[in-house]
């Protein structure tokens, strides 16, 4: 009787330690990964920006105008709006 007594709370499924150990081991390899892709995109930036880098240097003329190019027009639609919304102000202070 003893045994079958003993037998019922002896079971499949792995204990609370069991459990545990898994998990630490898991998240352990979860943050050696996380690490490598970090490696991974920091030198992939560091190449991108020493290819980026590279260009500029070769052909500066091009990359002049394209950020004149960009530059314009960013400047005058945040310039439009910040006119806007200064005029929007003003409105709504004067009926206030």
């Amino acid at each position: 009787m003893a045994t079958a007594a003993f037998d019922r709370f002896a079971c499949e499924t792995p204990g609370i330690r069991d459990v545990a150990k898994d998990t630490v081991r898991n998240v352990t390899h979860l943050a050696h990964e996380v690490r490598a892709f970090k490696t991974m995109a920091v030198d992939s930036v560091e190449d991108r920006l020493a290819d980026a880098a590279t260009r500029i240097r070769k052909e500066p003329f091009k990359f002049v105008g394209l950020a004149f190019v960009v530059g314009v027009p960013v400047g005058l639609a945040f310039g439009w709006m910040l006119n806007s919304f200064a005029t929007q102000a003003r409105n709504q202070k004067e009926k206030g």
